[in-house]
């Protein structure tokens, strides 16, 4: 970023303000939610900074304006045009960012109607100048005298638009901005409105921006701060890329003439040189550089630190604090947020691995951190090995599907450096200094294993202050973490980094079962970039591949929820992923969890079972027996005698199909039967589809017709709440015998695929009290005799894992729970018989 012109002082703004009259805003736009964060967190500050700060990157400006002539010397063309909604979005949050970092009021509104569109004036005049000036003449290319208003009125920055100058503005480097003025405007902790204004780089134009910084509330009542004073860094955890060489201190009228800086890190003192003092700019303020840097020279943020590094700042021999005090003492610990705190993990889901297509399953959300307000859940699917490697040359525009976002100019796909065997490779250039991108087409995922990312590189020509970049992104590509980072030489016009491609291979093993995403950012940071077309300067890539690394599709987000717990319902049978993720204020995602596998299949709804004692007990003469039943989401039933389909009558052979949702009804009496046997309603779905509930029956009757001797039901038994449920009632006023079996290896000895090996019985009365819990029946004669005589299932076998009891029931309601004792998943049978 071009050097930045001194920042006005309230003075100088009070007299352009008289000059302009009036500069409050007819229209604001709605104020956005109030950011806060508890920096003494680490864990909150990482969230806050991958989740936020990173969200204002790489927002197309959508600028409509046009500028076209020479620099500073003539304008053929100019139209101040607007930016989109998102990018003065993406400039809003930047700034609200960094007043919650520093413990200010960060609920910052621009007001379109001036601010923001005298300040898009004004950038536009700075543009075409080729210079910052906060009170431009009359005579300047592009004069407007709103864009002059504007200028006196706000932060300037040429080379830089958008969020990038924003983070310039607290950044404040250059050797004319020792004081850190548009710092100290950007945390003023009065304001409430600002406004922003923005040219694109066009032809040899620079981009250009100015941030209003002053509104109505300046000199007003100074709100509650966290600290009481703004500092920046501020005291918690700051990541280190926005740790800038010059260090400050603010307090409002605070008199620092006599006041020293000292700092220590880890016991060891560190180097502090004060910067000649300024007021004027906002609050107070006393200025530092830190380790010896100097703001003049070195515009470039925190190298990183590695390991958390503390630093003990104390400013001794203030004057004019409230209360006498005289002197401040706070820690600043700088950090890497791509690095992960002991117990910050993103969460992860749990529940069934087994669905059915077509049935909610339940699933709870685990270590969704204290500071989020819910969470998000999507699902992943179509996982293939990613056996692709992305040459330069090929497909549409010759990027192989590779994303490039770029400042234009020139072509993201090189015909003169190539790698062996190829005809062109990738490539990014810097022809303004801002960040440049080429992302790999969709998301990628892995198990376990070595996974690994190929390809091959060659930084040519680069300066210290540029950075080539391989990086991963968990988070959709709200933030990356760097796999691979080069940076370039001092001299940098006498050795390319780099001479030629040299191959580079990278683990992927810290993101296994992760889902994510690739790129390749070239970056800038300070000034001193270099850009030469066409004599190697810029970075070239080629040949990108991956081992062990599967392509994935995942899914959208599911709609934002408190609490820790969803429901997911399959629609097609197969295999797929489940993936959860915190939200912060509701608005802001962090990272997504690992991935839990979920297998769902299509699965038959087990039609009951009703089986009916010898004639001579079940129906007298003139007696009458009516079944009806009926399944949630069947279309059509088919009532089946002894597996036989039927009509209406035992000995009927004709099939009976009965559409229509409403439940059917089988009529018997004494008349039409003609001996015992099961009866079994089935229930059909619409083409082919299954209902999403077992089929329930209600018996109605004549005078003394017998009753109901059985009922059961076929299902595929998972784990968690995914099991096999029985519901029934004993009537009357009596206890009754009722025998009860759970049966998963009964039915692979009659030939039913993937059964229960190790069925659990449990038995709830109404009020949910377990009254019986167990495995496996005993091989007991007494349960022999009583399955005997209720016709029950005679397939049990002394060495059976089946499990069958016998219970005295008073009348009431009770549940069946058919479970795998082990964890184990499979095809049970629940059955259920009152004893004559």
């Amino acid at each position: 970023m071009a050097a930045q012109p001194v920042a006005p002082t309230p003075d100088e703004l009070k007299a352009l303000s008289a000059q302009q009259g009036q500069r409050r805003a007819d229209l604001i736009v709605p104020a956005p939610a109030a950011l806060s964060v508890d920096i003494t967190t680490r864990a909150e500050a990482r969230a806050f900074y991958n989740a936020i700060y990173g969200l204002s990157e790489g927002i197309p400006s959508g600028w409509t304006g046009s500028l076209s002539g020479t620099p500073g010397v003539s304008v053929t063309n100019s139209s101040v045009g607007t930016t989109s909604a998102a990018f003065q979005a993406a400039e809003q949050l930047r700034i609200n960012w960094f007043r919650a970092m520093g413990g200010i009021p960060a609920q910052i509104a621009f007001d379109p109607v001036n601010y923001s569109a005298w300040d898009a004036q004004a950038a536009l005049m700075m543009s075409a100048n080729n210079q910052l000036n906060h009170y431009p003449p009359v005579g300047w290319l592009a004069y407007t005298s709103e864009g002059a208003t504007a200028a006196g009125s706000s932060n300037l920055s040429l080379g830089v638009d958008g969020p990038s100058a924003i983070t310039g503005y607290v950044m404040d480097g250059g050797s004319n901005n020792a004081e850190v003025g548009h710092r100290r405007w950007i945390l003023y902790p009065q304001t409430q409105t600002m406004g922003s204004g923005d040219v694109d780089a066009t032809g040899s134009f620079l981009a250009a921006n100015a941030t209003w910084v002053i509104d109505s509330k300046f000199g007003g009542t100074r709100p509650n701060t966290r600290d009481g004073f703004v500092a920046w860094p501020p005291p918690g955890y700051v990541p280190y890329q926005v740790v800038f060489p010059r260090w400050s201190f603010s307090y409002p009228n605070a008199d620092f003439t006599n006041a020293t800086v000292t700092m220590m890190s880890n016991g060891v003192p560190v180097a502090v040189a004060p910067e000649v003092q300024a007021q004027g700019y906002g609050e107070n303020t006393i200025v530092w550089d830190y380790n010896g840097l100097n703001g003049s020279t070195d515009e470039s943020p925190a190298p990183n630190p590695g390991a958390d590094t503390p630093y003990t700042v104390t400013v001794n021999n203030i004057v004019g604090i409230p209360g006498g005090q005289t002197s401040f003492t706070y820690t600043v610990t700088v950090f890497d947020p791509a690095v992960a705190g002991t117990g910050d993990n993103p969460p992860t889901v749990s529940g069934s691995s087994q669905a059915t297509v077509g049935v909610s399953s339940a699933y709870s959300v685990a270590g969704i951190p204290s500071f989020a307000d819910g969470f998000e859940y999507r699902t992943v699917g179509s996982v293939a090995p990613a056996t692709t490697t992305f040459d330069a040359g090929v497909g549409s525009g010759g990027l192989d599907g590779l994303v490039a976002v770029t400042s234009g100019g020139y072509s993201p796909v090189d015909t003169s450096e190539v790698y062996a065997g190829t005809t062109a490779s990738f490539y990014l250039g810097q022809p303004d200094g801002t960040t440049q991108t080429l992302t790999l087409p969709g998301y990628y995922t892995f198990t376990s294993g070595a996974a690994s990312l190929k390809f091959e590189s060659w930084l040519g020509f680069a300066s210290s202050h540029q950075t080539a970049h391989a990086q991963i992104s968990t988070d959709d590509g709200n933030s990356w973490d760097d796999l691979y980072t080069l940076q370039g030489n001092t001299d940098v016009t006498s050795n390319p980094v780099e001479t030629g491609f040299a191959a580079h291979t990278l683990s992927l093993s810290a993101y296994a079962g992760l889902v994510f995403q690739i790129r390749f950012a070239y970056t800038f940071s300070g000034n001193g970039s270099f850009y030469t077309p066409g004599q190697e300067s810029g970075w070239n890539i080629d040949a990108i591949s991956f081992t062990g690394v599967d392509s994935a599709t995942p899914g959208s987000a599911g709609a934002y929820a408190t609490g820790t717990s969803f429901t997911n319902t399959p629609a097609v049978s197969g295999s797929f992923g489940l993936q959860a993720r915190a939200v912060l204020f509701g608005l802001y995602p962090l990272s997504w969890g690992p991935v839990t596998d979920v297998t769902a299949s299509t699965q038959s709804v087990a039609p009951p079972v009703i089986t009916v004692q010898p004639m001579g007990q079940v129906l007298n003469s003139g007696s009458t027996v009516v079944f009806t039943g009926g399944a949630t989401g069947a279309t059509g039933y088919q009532w089946m005698f002894n597996g036989n389909p039927i009509s209406d009558s035992p000995s009927g052979t004709t099939s009976n199909i009965i559409t229509g949702s409403s439940g059917p009804q089988l009529v018997i009496t004494n008349a039409t039967a003609a001996s015992d046997g099961s009866y079994t309603l089935v229930a059909s779905g619409n083409g082919g589809s299954t209902p999403s509930s077992a089929a329930s029956l209600a018996v109605s009757s004549s005078a003394n017709p017998g009753f109901l001797v059985n009922i059961s039901s076929r299902a595929f038994v998972g784990t968690g709440s995914n099991i096999l449920i029985g519901g029934f009632y004993v009537g009357g006023s009596t206890s009754r015998s009722v025998l009860i079996q759970g049966l998963g290896p009964a039915l692979a000895n009659e030939g039913v695929p993937g059964t229960l090996a190790h069925p659990a019985l449990k038995i709830y009365n109404s009020s949910g009290v377990e009254i019986y819990s167990d495995t496996g029946w005993g091989n007991g004669k007494v349960l022999l005799k009583a399955a005997a005589a209720a016709y029950a299932n005679p397939v049990l076998q002394a060495d059976s894992a089946d499990s069958e009891v016998l219970l005295t029931l008073p009348p009431g309601g009770y549940t069946a729970q058919v479970s795998g004792a082990d964890g184990g998943t499979g095809v049970a049978l629940c059955a259920i018989y009152q004893l004559p």
